[in-house]
């Protein structure tokens, strides 16, 4: 097994690759393996896990037929459409001459956008002083 944290995968990777345990764990003869990621605060975790089974261990598992599709309920009834109110008008003002009275109604709305990088596997491997791989 093979755990570091480290700034992004490829550091993490060319941490691996420079410690002789966790080179030899990479590169030993196994023919199963699992990785897992986890990323916070600036930081990526990563586990890999190695093993040696007998060939064909996973049995492929056949998927599930699609249900069939519900049928589509009739279209619901539309109510009348209803005259559009008459908008009230302004309040008055009065003004003085020089001053200028404004009236503002309505609403602010902010909105948020989120986004989600999903991170690619490794490709390239390189030295990066100072990042120690933890092996359990």
């Amino acid at each position: 097994e093979n755990v570091g944290v480290g700034p992004d995968v490829s550091t993490i990777q060319a941490a691996f690759m420079a410690s002789a345990t966790h080179r030899g764990n990479i590169l030993g003869d196994y023919n199963y393996v699992g990785v897992g990621t986890a990323q916070a605060d600036g930081k990526m975790w990563v586990t890999v896990v190695f093993m040696k089974g007998p060939p064909g261990l996973v049995t492929p598992v056949e998927p599930e037929p699609e249900p069939e599709p519900a049928p589509e309920p009739p279209p619901e009834e539309q109510p009348e459409p209803q005259p559009e109110p008459t908008p009230e008008p302004p309040p008055a003002t009065t003004s003085n001459p020089g001053t200028v009275q404004t009236v503002s109604t309505g609403h602010t709305q902010r909105s948020a956008v989120l986004s989600v990088e999903i991170q690619s596997p490794v490709r390239s491997y390189g030295r990066t002083p100072g990042l120690r791989p933890y092996h359990v």
